[in-house]
Protein backbone atom coordinates (compact mmCIF):
# COMPACT_ATOMS: atom_id res chain seq x y z
CA UNK A 1 0.00 0.00 0.00
CA UNK A 2 1.51 3.61 -0.67
CA UNK A 3 -0.19 6.39 0.88
CA UNK A 4 0.33 10.34 0.13
CA UNK A 5 0.74 12.99 2.39
CA UNK A 6 0.30 16.55 0.96
CA UNK A 7 1.87 19.14 3.18
CA UNK A 8 5.23 18.01 5.63
CA UNK A 9 4.39 20.06 8.75
CA UNK A 10 3.34 19.07 12.17
CA UNK A 11 0.34 17.63 11.40
CA UNK A 12 2.20 15.41 8.74
CA UNK A 13 4.90 14.38 11.64
CA UNK A 14 2.33 12.43 13.42
CA UNK A 15 0.88 10.85 10.67
CA UNK A 16 4.33 9.90 9.49
CA UNK A 17 4.81 8.45 12.75
CA UNK A 18 1.46 6.44 13.04
CA UNK A 19 1.66 5.20 9.41
CA UNK A 20 5.63 4.01 9.78
CA UNK A 21 4.08 1.46 12.35
CA UNK A 22 1.85 -0.03 9.70
CA UNK A 23 3.92 -2.70 8.16
CA UNK A 24 1.18 -2.69 5.16
CA UNK A 25 2.03 0.64 3.76
CA UNK A 26 5.25 -0.02 1.90
CA UNK A 27 5.67 3.61 0.65
CA UNK A 28 5.05 7.49 2.11
CA UNK A 29 5.02 9.85 -0.53
CA UNK A 30 5.05 13.81 0.92
CA UNK A 31 4.37 16.82 -0.60
CA UNK A 32 5.57 20.01 -0.10
CA UNK A 33 6.40 23.21 -1.77
CA UNK A 34 9.21 23.40 0.83
CA UNK A 35 12.45 21.35 0.34
CA UNK A 36 13.58 22.58 3.86
CA UNK A 37 10.41 21.48 5.04
CA UNK A 38 10.34 18.20 3.59
CA UNK A 39 14.51 17.57 4.69
CA UNK A 40 13.67 18.04 8.31
CA UNK A 41 10.55 15.45 8.19
CA UNK A 42 13.01 13.04 6.24
CA UNK A 43 15.58 13.07 8.69
CA UNK A 44 13.83 12.97 11.44
CA UNK A 45 12.33 9.52 10.86
CA UNK A 46 15.37 8.56 8.46
CA UNK A 47 13.29 5.58 6.81
CA UNK A 48 13.69 4.23 3.13
CA UNK A 49 9.88 4.31 3.29
CA UNK A 50 9.35 7.81 2.75
CA UNK A 51 9.41 9.37 -0.70
CA UNK A 52 9.72 13.12 -0.96
CA UNK A 53 8.07 15.61 -3.89
CA UNK A 54 8.55 18.64 -4.28
CA UNK A 55 4.86 20.67 -5.14
CA UNK A 56 2.61 23.10 -4.03
CA UNK A 57 -0.73 21.63 -3.45
CA UNK A 58 -2.54 22.85 -6.22
CA UNK A 59 -0.08 21.96 -8.68
CA UNK A 60 -2.30 19.55 -10.63
CA UNK A 61 0.48 18.40 -13.31
CA UNK A 62 2.55 17.01 -10.40
CA UNK A 63 -0.36 15.76 -8.03
CA UNK A 64 -2.42 14.56 -10.02
CA UNK A 65 -0.90 11.52 -11.56
CA UNK A 66 1.03 10.50 -7.85
CA UNK A 67 -2.86 11.01 -6.17
CA UNK A 68 -4.12 8.55 -8.83
CA UNK A 69 -0.95 6.11 -7.99
CA UNK A 70 -1.29 5.79 -4.32
CA UNK A 71 -3.73 4.07 -2.23
CA UNK A 72 -5.40 6.67 -0.11
CA UNK A 73 -4.42 10.24 0.63
CA UNK A 74 -4.23 12.81 3.58
CA UNK A 75 -4.51 16.57 3.24
CA UNK A 76 -2.46 18.03 5.93
CA UNK A 77 -2.54 21.40 4.36
CA UNK A 78 -4.95 24.35 4.79
CA UNK A 79 -8.83 23.55 4.08
CA UNK A 80 -8.56 25.65 1.10
CA UNK A 81 -7.03 23.02 -1.26
CA UNK A 82 -9.57 20.70 0.26
CA UNK A 83 -12.40 20.81 -2.37
CA UNK A 84 -9.34 20.64 -5.48
CA UNK A 85 -7.99 17.76 -3.85
CA UNK A 86 -11.20 15.96 -2.73
CA UNK A 87 -12.20 16.22 -6.84
CA UNK A 88 -8.48 15.14 -7.80
CA UNK A 89 -8.94 12.11 -5.47
CA UNK A 90 -11.87 10.83 -7.32
CA UNK A 91 -10.64 11.46 -10.71
CA UNK A 92 -8.03 9.32 -9.44
CA UNK A 93 -10.37 6.39 -7.72
CA UNK A 94 -7.73 7.10 -3.92
CA UNK A 95 -9.17 7.19 -1.12
CA UNK A 96 -8.85 10.76 0.90
CA UNK A 97 -8.78 12.21 4.53
CA UNK A 98 -8.19 15.47 5.57
CA UNK A 99 -8.14 17.82 9.05
CA UNK A 100 -11.24 19.73 8.18
CA UNK A 101 -11.85 23.34 9.61
CA UNK A 102 -14.19 24.92 7.65
CA UNK A 103 -17.91 23.98 7.57
CA UNK A 104 -18.48 25.77 4.23
CA UNK A 105 -15.51 23.42 2.51
CA UNK A 106 -17.10 20.00 4.19
CA UNK A 107 -20.21 21.11 2.62
CA UNK A 108 -18.41 21.87 -0.45
CA UNK A 109 -16.65 18.13 -0.24
CA UNK A 110 -20.02 16.67 0.62
CA UNK A 111 -21.89 17.23 -2.64
CA UNK A 112 -19.27 15.78 -4.24
CA UNK A 113 -20.63 12.91 -2.64
CA UNK A 114 -22.20 10.82 -5.72
CA UNK A 115 -19.52 11.55 -8.14
CA UNK A 116 -17.17 10.13 -5.38
CA UNK A 117 -19.84 6.93 -5.42
CA UNK A 118 -20.15 6.80 -9.17
CA UNK A 119 -16.48 6.86 -8.96
CA UNK A 120 -16.32 3.73 -6.92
Amino acid sequence: MEILIIGAGRMARGLVHDFLKNTAIQRIHIVDQSKDQLNQLTSHFNSDRLQTHISAADDATTLKPLIARVDGLVSAVPYDYNVTLSEWAIEGGTHMVDLGGNNDIVARQRALNAAAQQAG
